[in-house]
Order: structure tokens, then sequence, then C-alpha cells
């Protein structure tokens, strides 16, 4: 964190100690200067941040990805059924490319976008100095990595999912015209 006067706040069961916490920079290393340090909070926000679009981005896939496996059974004409398959795996192929989807042990076994965002935000927040030029490089190359994926979900969106969702929409509102009213007398 930057220098600067925070809250600390700690709930313990129905209680609440609020304290308040200075942090100051520590002058006496002269190679991690103020100015230093706010470029390195700059450059892990970035990072930070592109965690954050990457999260609601494979959120957003997980999303359309859930509700073609809902709703395939349901869906009775046999292209529209292709076309959900179709859309289900380049989904896929993007989301691929975005995490490590193939485990062979508790670890990422395998390096995509978000791992190399967090390998470059653990470095950047480990070290005492400011952002290297490669690592400020490294920064823009994710962040555009991650405006491709995000400009390939909405193609794909536009594409497939805006037809996905309004077939599925036809066919349960077909099933509920089918449908007898209870009629009580």
């Amino acid at each position: 964190v930057l220098p600067g006067t925070y809250t600390v706040k700690l709930k313990i069961g129905d209680k609440e100690y609020t304290n308040k916490l200075v942090m100051v920079h520590d002058n006496s290393n002269k190679l991690f200067s103020e100015d230093d340090a706010k470029q390195q909070y700059a450059a892990a926000m970035e990072l930070y941040h592109m965690h954050e679009q990457l999260y609601t981005l494979v959120d957003s896939i997980n999303a359309q990805q859930k509700m073609i496996k809902d709703n395939m059974d349901s869906v009775k004409k046999g292209s529209a059924k292709k076309m959900m398959k179709e859309y289900n795996a380049k989904l896929e192929e993007l989301r691929s490319t975005l995490l490590a989807t193939k485990h062979k042990s508790i670890f990422a076994d395998e390096k995509k976008l978000r791992e190399y965002i967090t390998e470059d935000y653990a470095a950047i927040c480990g070290q005492e100095c400011r952002p290297t030029n490669l690592q400020i490089a490294r920064i823009s190359v994710l962040n555009d990595d991650l405006k491709k994926g995000q400009s390939a979900y909405q193609k794909l969106y536009t594409g497939y999912g805006e037809k996905t969702e309004k077939t599925i929409q036809e066919e349960k509102s077909k099933v509920a015209k089918s449908k007898p009213e209870n009629s009580s007398n």
C-alpha cells in the first residue's frame, strides 16, 4: 500500500474493533523512492483490475455454457442443437485461452492469461523497486490479450448467444402453450 492513514476493522462475533494505521515510506532505502512506490502501486493495481475483468469475462462464458447445458435437452430442432453445441465448443476454446483448463495435479499444469497476470502481479508486489520497463511492457501485452478475449467473447455472443437465447425462449413458450390450463369449478 502507499503511505497514508488507513482504518483497520476487526470483527469478532458481535464486537467490532477499529483503529487507525499510519503507513510511512522507509526513506532509508535510497534504491526505492516514494515515487518508485507509487509506480509499483499503479502497476500492481492495473494487474489487479485486469484480474477482475478476466473474472467477469470467464463468469460470462461459464453462464453461457451453463445455459446451453441446462437447456440442450429441451431444444428439439436439430439445427438449433447443432448451433448450441458449436457455440459451447467455441466458448470452451476461448475459455481455455484465458485460464488453465488441464489439471493433472492440484496445480495449474499450463500457463494461460490468468496465470501470466498472477505471475506479473506477484513479481511487482514482491519487489522493492519501481517496475522495470519489461514489466510495464508485459502489462501492456497482457492488457491487449485480455481485450482480444473480451472482443472474441462479444463476437461469439453476437453470433451465437443471442440466437441461442432466442431459441431457448421459443422452446419454453412452446412448452408453456402446450400445457393444458387447470380449470376448477
